[in-house]
C-alpha cells in the first residue's frame, strides 16, 4: 500500500462521490474499528458509493493510488469481524445501494443491492401482498442478504442455504470492469434470473467467501407461502439420547419429510437467550457451575438439555398431518416432548397457557410467539442475538449494537457430517475446550442440509471486563486448532483466522488462489487478506512453513 497516496485518493474519492460519502473524521474510523473481540488493522476512511458506476470508479482509483479497499455492505458481520477488515484498508460501505431492483411474483424473485437487508426483503414482499416467504436469518434483520450469501452463511427455512437459492450476481472486478454470472452476461437472456449456471464455465462460486470482486447486484429465489403450516418443538432431558435423535432427523430429510435448515440448540444457549449471568452469585472469571445450570433447567426448561425447532410447510392440509405423524414416529424414542402447532391448534394452547405450565413446566406463550412470528416463513426476529449480552451487566435493549455495546463475542463454526456419533464426538472436544478457559457452552446445531450440519459454538463475554479480550481469542485459538486435528474445518472464518490464511493441506490449491488474485487483482487492491488470499503475512508464513519443511 502506498499510504503516502492516501490524500490523493480521499481527493479524489471525494470528487467523485461528494465529500458528504467520503469520511475520514476520528469518530468514524473509531467506530468502524469496532468488533466483537479485539483488533488490530486500522481503518484510513470510509467511502460510501451509490451506484455501480461508482463503485467502479472508486475501485479505479484505488488502483490508481495503491490503496486497498474493504467492501461491507450493512457491517452486522457480528462475532466473524463486523466491520474490520483483515488487512489495514479503506472501507467501501455499500450501504447506500439499497434498492430492490426487481421482483417477479409469478417466478418468485427479488433481485437487490448490498443495502438490502432482510428486514427490508420482508417488509417490500408483505406490501407487494407477494404470497411468497423473504429470506430469513437468526441475527439482526438489519443485516445484508448479499453479504450474508457471500459469506455462504445459514438461514432458516426451506432456502436456508442461502447462496445455494441465488443467481445472476454483477460483480465489480478488482480492475474495475463489470460482470454477471450465468446468463446475466447477455443481454437478452430470459433465464438470467432463474436458472443458475448459465452456458460454460460457473463463476458463482469463485466470488463468495473470497477477495475477487464485489458483487453489486444478486437474485435470490423465494419460496410461496405454504397451503398448510405447522411448527414442531422438542426437547431432550438427557444427552444420551442425542446421537439417536442426529440420526432420525437426517432419514427425515434424505427421504423428503423434513425440508428446512432447523436449529437444537443446548442449554447453556436456552439460558442465555432467557437470562442474565448471575454475577451476585457466582464469580464472573469462571463459567456457571453445574449445579446452576441444573436448577434453571428443572425450573424453566422442563428439564431440557437440548431443545430443537423445525417447521413442516405442506401444500395440503392432508400432506403437512401425513408428515408430522411421520416426524412424530420417528423421533419419539429420542425426546422427552415433541409439541405441534397449526394455527387451530395454537389458538387451543393459548387457552390453556397457564394450566399447561403449571402441569408441566412448558412455557406455551413462548413457544406460540415463535409458531406466529416465524422464521420458517420469513418474518424477521433476532431471539438469538440477545444471548450475546448474558455476560453484560444489563440485559439486552431493544435496538441492539454489539460492537458499540461492548459485548465479546466469536463464533467457531465446524462443519460436521450429520452423524450421530460425529455430533457426540463434536461436543465432547468442544466442551473440553471450553472449561479449559473458563467459557460456558453454548453451542447450536445448525441442520443445514440433509447430509451436514454446520455447529455454532459461540464465546459469550463482557469486553470491557480486562483481561477477557485475550482470554476469550485464547480459546478461540485453542478451538480452532483441536478442531482442525480432527478434520473438523469451519465453514467459514472470522477475520481473526485470515492472517494466517486459507486453512488447506494442500499447497496445489493455495498457489492456484494465489494465481487466481494475481490474474484478477495484479496490485491486491481488493481486501488483501481476505480468507487468507492475497496476503502478505500468509505468503511470509508459506514460506516459513515450506523452510520448516525442507
Amino acid at each position: 500500500m502506498q499510504k503516502g497516496h492516501l490524500p490523493q485518493a480521499i481527493t479524489a474519492w471525494q470528487h467523485s462521490l461528494g465529500k458528504e460519502n467520503v469520511d475520514s473524521s476520528g469518530s468514524a474510523l473509531e467506530a468502524a474499528g469496532q468488533a466483537t473481540f479485539s483488533t488490530l488493522t486500522s481503518t484510513y476512511a470510509i467511502i460510501s458509493p451509490a451506484t455501480t458506476a461508482e463503485v467502479q470508479e472508486c475501485v479505479r482509483i484505488a488502483n490508481q493510488f495503491k490503496i486497498p479497499l474493504y467492501p461491507i455492505s450493512a457491517g452486522k458481520n457480528w462475532g466473524y469481524g463486523s466491520k474490520v477488515a483483515p488487512e489495514d484498508a479503506v472501507l467501501l460501505s455499500l450501504k447506500r445501494m439499497n434498492r430492490i431492483v426487481e421482483f417477479n411474483k409469478e417466478s418468485a424473485y427479488i433481485t437487490v443491492e448490498p443495502g438490502v437487508t432482510f428486514a427490508d426483503a420482508h417488509k417490500f414482499l408483505e406490501e407487494q401482498d407477494s404470497g411468497l416467504i423473504a429470506p430469513s436469518i437468526g441475527s439482526v434483520p438489519e443485516a445484508s442478504l448479499i453479504g450474508n450469501a457471500v459469506e455462504r452463511g445459514i438461514g432458516k427455512g426451506q432456502y436456508g442455504d442461502r447462496f445455494q437459492h441465488a443467481c445472476n450476481m454483477e460483480i465489480v472486478l478488482p480492475t474495475g470492469e463489470c460482470i454477471n454470472t450465468g446468463f446475466g452476461h447477455f443481454a437478452k437472456a430470459k433465464s438470467k434470473n432463474t436458472y443458475r449456471w448459465g452456458v460454460g464455465p460457473s463463476l458463482d462460486g469463485l466470488f463468495t467467501q473470497s477477495n475477487f470482486g464485489i458483487v453489486t447486484k444478486m437474485t435470490f429465489w423465494l419460496l410461496p407461502k405454504p397451503g398448510y403450516f405447522q411448527s414442531f418443538f422438542y426437547r431432550l432431558n438427557s444427552e444420551n439420547q442425542l446421537p439417536g435423535l442426529i440420526d432420525a432427523l437426517r432419514t427425515l430429510r434424505l427421504e423428503g419429510t423434513l425440508t428446512t435448515t432447523a436449529t437444537i440448540s443446548n442449554d447453556y444457549r436456552i439460558l442465555a437467550m432467557k437470562k442474565q449471568f448471575p454475577f451476585a452469585r457466582y464469580s464472573a472469571n469462571n463459567a456457571l457451575p453445574a449445579e446452576y445450570v441444573d436448577e434453571v433447567r428443572r425450573k424453566e426448561l422442563g428439564g431440557a438439555m437440548w431443545v430443537g425447532d423445525d417447521a413442516i410447510l405442506a401444500a395440503t392440509k392432508q400432506i403437512g398431518k401425513a408428515r408430522a405423524k411421520r416426524v412424530k414416529k420417528l423421533l419419539a424414542p429420542f425426546v422427552d416432548k415433541i409439541i405441534f402447532f397449526d394455527d387451530k391448534r395454537a389458538g387451543l394452547f393459548s387457552a390453556l397457557a397457564a394450566p399447561i405450565r403449571w402441569l408441566t413446566g412448558i412455557n406455551i406463550k413462548e413457544l406460540l410467539h415463535f409458531h406466529y412470528n416465524s422464521l420458517y416463513l420469513g418474518i424477521p426476529m433476532f431471539r438469538q442475538v440477545a444471548m450475546c449480552y448474558f455476560r453484560k451487566s444489563k440485559p439486552a435493549p431493544e435496538k441492539m449494537d454489539l460492537d458499540d455495546d461492548k459485548c465479546g463475542v466469536i463464533w467457531v463454526s465446524p462443519s460436521v457430517p450429520f452423524l450421530g456419533l460425529e455430533v457426540t464426538k463434536t461436543l465432547h472436544l468442544l466442551r473440553l475446550c471450553y472449561q479449559e478457559f473458563g467459557f460456558e457452552p453454548n453451542i447450536g446445531l445448525n441442520l443445514m442440509s440433509e447430509r451436514n450440519i454446520a455447529f455454532t459454538a459461540a464465546i459469550i463475554y463482557d469486553r470491557e471486563v480486562p483481561g477477557h479480550d485475550a482470554k476469550a481469542m485464547a480459546c478461540y485459538e485453542h478451538m480452532t486448532k483441536s478442531l482442525n486435528a480432527e478434520g473438523l474445518i469451519p465453514y467459514r472464518l472470522g477475520i481473526q483466522s485470515m492472517k494466517t490464511g486459507i486453512m488447506s493441506d494442500s499447497e496445489d490449491y493455495r498457489q492456484l488462489l494465489t494465481r487466481l488474485k494475481q490474474t484478477i487483482d495484479p496490485n491486491n487492491i481488493l481486501a488483501p487478506g481476505r480468507y487468507g488470499i492475497g496476503s502478505i503475512l500468509f505468503s511470509k508464513a508459506n514460506k516459513l512453513e515450506r523452510a520448516i519443511a525442507g
